[in-house]
């Protein structure tokens, strides 16, 4: 159990660190244009003409610093995630266990399970992104889709698992004044 709240807490540093490093590039990447946010941000997917105008603002100098912000710093920001978010539903889930609440205990640690397959997806959905930067301006439809249907699992996947965490949150604190 101690190690898992120093993966915790080791994980929650890194997510703050490189979260905002993430939020830094992602302004960059705002071409001004409404609803022209990076691809990775968009909850209900891309279509393939929407890729090709949003690359096509961007420019060939912000095309290079996506590329490099998907290859190093979103990179640290999955894994700091998928640690953070898992060790984060483990811990609660046995801080809820303790209190004798068995069956409820599963609520954090599912969410956890789902925050750690977030980050995998992410990192499908961060490799398809670099496959459309990389082949611009001859961007492919089943690129595209694939790409899309990363990110959309990603959001859903990672708002059920960020759901799930809170509950669990909330029966630990539940289960902690009951015991008091």
């Amino acid at each position: 159990m101690q190690r898992t709240f120093y993966f915790l807490i080791v994980g929650s540093i890194a997510l703050v660190w490189l979260g905002h490093r993430m939020r830094l590039a992602m302004e960059k990447l705002m071409t001004g244009h409404p609803g022209d946010h990076a691809l990775d941000m968009r909850f209900l997917g891309y279509s393939t003409e929407a890729v090709k105008l949003y690359l096509d603002r961007l420019g060939p100098d912000r095309r290079k610093f996506y590329l490099q912000t998907q290859t190093r710093v979103e990179l640290g920001f999955i894994v700091a995630y998928g640690i953070a978010g898992a060790a984060g539903g483990v811990w609660l889930s046995a801080l809820i266990y303790n209190q004798n609440w068995a069956l409820v205990s599963w609520v954090p640690f599912v969410g956890g399970l789902l925050l750690a397959s977030a980050a995998v997806v992410d990192l499908d959905e961060a490799q398809a992104i670099r496959k459309l930067l990389k082949s611009w301006p001859k961007i492919d439809d089943a690129s595209v889709y694939r790409a899309s249907r990363a990110t959309r699992l990603k959001w859903l996947i990672l708002l059920a698992g960020v759901a799930l965490v809170l509950a669990g949150a909330g029966l630990a604190i539940i289960a902690k004044l009951k015991s008091l």
